[in-house]
């Protein structure tokens, strides 16, 4: 991800954004949220709800 300070910024990284390598961005995407730990917090956060817990 990015952070941009000002609107500038973002719209210059908005333009950019085409630029970006897609097999970089799916590798670094694929690191960050393995599909077995994704999956598990889903299925934690789902049997939450149908247990009625109020989330945020």
């Amino acid at each position: 991800g990015r952070f941009f300070e000002t609107d500038e910024e973002f719209a210059r990284g908005l333009a950019e954004i085409g630029d970006l390598p897609a097999r970089r961005c799916r590798q670094s995407a694929a690191d960050r949220f393995p599909i077995e730990k994704t999956a598990k917090a889903y299925l934690e956060l789902y049997a939450r709800i149908l247990d009625g817990e109020a989330l945020p």
